[in-house]
């Protein structure tokens, strides 16, 4: 079963807001240049790329502590977007 682009883009604004706190203002273009890697487009993502998505995006933090908690906190802000 596949969930609709709603949740996808509710899950895209937290995502957006999350990272920015941990990566600043380039957390957006950071989000959109891996979607693109990706193949996708944000419009037409399905959520079950999003952990596919949050992997990459890990990849892109420094430091180890903070990717270790962006890692974890998104594994449970997935698991809330899957009880919607």
């Amino acid at each position: 079963m596949t969930t609709t682009n709603n949740s996808t883009n509710r899950f895209l604004i937290v995502l957006k807001d999350y990272l920015s706190r941990i990566m600043g203002p380039v957390a957006e273009v950071m989000i959109d240049d891996e979607i693109k890697q990706m193949e996708e487009e944000k419009q037409s993502m399905l959520f079950e790329r999003v952990p596919d998505l949050i992997i990459f995006l890990s990849d892109n933090i420094p430091d180890i502590q903070k990717k270790e908690i962006f890692l974890k906190d998104m594994v449970e802000i997935i698991k809330d977007f899957k009880k919607l």
